[in-house]
């Protein structure tokens, strides 16, 4: 869903527990970082009209921690997640993208997992192609497809607060405009594992964008800060074991570097437990770090900075 961003843009992370806001501002001297927010999510109320009051009340507060203490008819981007998106790997037989993009139309149904309800769909194809038994050269596509009533209701959501929602975006792309921002994109691959609440969203990423992403349910815990098990160990053991399916089956090369982001990768031992597990080495994304402030002093905020790499992902998008 897109529309006209102008020159100041408003990242929104609407989480289970907490709301994530980047502000940025995007002209020719650069991106500077406007203002940055995070507002627990109150636990008053937790089914019903409770649940949305506390959940609309704490977007308001992150809002205003960003400067904006009137936010109608500020534009935002911010994004949906959940099992109403769907991000699968499917191959064709090669052949013109137009042709493609048809085909997809038509064999959508068969790869994702909605029945008969309507949706959203995207796709892009990824660099290489593999090979079918017969010799046939296929084609490798990222198919993204999402339930339009989770976007519609997400938007009438932010709508109640008079917000206009100028695009909503999919948790793994809006990460690969962050990590592609930081300079962490080139010719070896790296994953990028978002850990929220309630799902691991995990990304594999080289320069020219996403090559793998799947999502994980996590063990709910409290705000992020109960004990690492047992939903560290199936955070691991899960990334593990998608690393190693992307390398098997796409036959390319190991993973260069982890990195880490959303409230439960600042849980002790957490980017250790994921470097041992994979052998791989892992560090935090850390959006606070790169951008220089303007207007806010963020030094309060900058031990959390892993909890605003979505927000400021999805800032990041210009147009």
């Amino acid at each position: 869903m897109f529309g006209g961003l102008g020159n100041a843009v408003v990242g929104l992370d609407v989480g289970s527990t907490s709301v994530k806001a980047v502000r940025l501002s995007h002209g020719r001297g650069g991106t500077r970082l406007l203002g940055a927010a995070v507002e627990e999510i109150k636990p008053a109320g937790t089914s019903g009209n409770g649940a949305a009051a506390a959940k609309l009340a704490a977007v308001k507060a992150a809002l205003a921690g960003c400067g904006l203490e009137h936010p109608e008819g500020v534009p935002v981007v911010t994004a949906v997640s959940g099992p109403g998106v769907s991000i699968k790997h499917v191959s064709f037989p090669s052949m013109p993208k137009q042709e493609l993009a048809e085909s997809i139309r038509w064999e959508a149904r068969r790869h994702v997992p909605f029945g008969a309800a309507e949706f959203i769909l995207d796709f892009q194809v990824l660099d290489g192609a593999s090979k079918a038994g017969d010799d046939e050269a296929q084609m490798r596509v990222l198919l993204t497809a999402v339930e339009r009533t989770l976007v519609d209701e997400h938007v009438a959501f932010l709508s109640s607060v008079g917000l206009e929602v100028d695009t909503v975006d999919l948790v793994p792309l809006a990460i690969l405009n962050e990590a592609d921002e930081e300079g962490l994109l080139g010719e070896q691959a790296v994953a990028v594992g978002d850990l929220g609440e309630t799902a691991l969203n995990l990304g594999i990423y080289k320069r020219g964008g996403l090559l793998f992403a799947r999502t994980v349910p996590l063990i709910a815990g409290s705000g992020g800060k109960a004990p690492a098990k047992p939903w560290l160990e199936t955070a691991v053991q899960e990334a593990r074991r998608s690393l190693t399916f992307y390398h098997n089956e796409s036959g390319r090369e190991t993973i260069g570097r982890i990195y880490l982001s959303g409230g439960r990768s600042l849980c002790k031992d957490v980017a250790g437990a994921f470097q041992q597990a994979t052998g791989i080495e892992t560090a935090l994304l850390d959006p606070l770090a790169k951008l220089a402030s303007a207007g806010q002093d963020v030094a309060p905020l900058r031990p959390q900075g892993a909890r605003f790499a979505l927000a400021a992902g999805l800032a990041r998008r210009r147009s």
